[in-house]
């Protein structure tokens, strides 16, 4: 009896083995198919990370404080480091909104302001603007506003290069002009 269970029990286990060794190959081979549908279908563009995001915008965060006595909506981004490189400030007011917005360069300096007023309608009837370059010393300061007609009345420019002279211009237009005239000119150097 012992003889015959013998070759049984070996025959079993060898039968459990080469049914465990067809199993693995076919694993492998699902494995191995699975990696290859995974290289023909590239991952989704919310799971992968896009190029252009990869840069600045990456490592920004931002916090938000309203404040709602003054009506106010703040929002600072600040960089891996934690200093500030952007405020956008919304002030809700009678007559509509501003939006001010303020970017810093890594050293500190303002190089970018702007400040966009709406009416009640969401119109932007009014547009500051100031660009600042440190090293090459340039600012250019713009005040664009409009009529009730809806035409750009005001325009007022500063520049400050290395002569570090003023330029102040007025716009208006007339009343059936297609283009807006010049009523103000202001060369100051100092």
């Amino acid at each position: 009896m012992k003889k015959i269970c013998l070759p049984l029990f070996i025959l079993a286990v060898c039968l459990y083995l080469s049914a465990g060794c067809k199993e693995n190959k076919e694993k492998s081979k699902q494995i191995v198919r699975i990696t290859e549908q995974q290289s023909e279908n590239p991952v989704p563009p919310e799971h992968e990370e896009a190029p252009e995001l990869a840069g600045l915008e990456e490592r920004l965060e931002s916090s938000i404080t309203l404040d709602t006595e003054k009506k106010t909506r703040k929002e600072i981004f600040r960089n891996t480091s934690g200093y500030p490189v952007k405020v956008v400030l919304d002030e809700f007011n009678d007559e509509g909104l501003v939006i001010k917005t303020t970017e810093k360069n890594g050293q500190g300096y303002i190089v970018n302001q702007e400040e966009l007023s709406y009416d009640k309608d969401g119109n932007l009837i009014k547009r500051v603007v100031l660009d600042g370059k440190y090293k090459g010393l340039v600012y250019t300061y713009k005040i664009i506003a409009k009529n009730h007609l809806g035409h750009w009345t005001k325009r007022e420019e500063y520049a400050s290069d290395k002569l570090r002279c003023t330029e102040v211009r007025v716009l208006e237009y007339i009343e059936g002009d297609t283009i807006p005239r010049v009523v103000d000119l202001k060369r100051i150097e100092p």
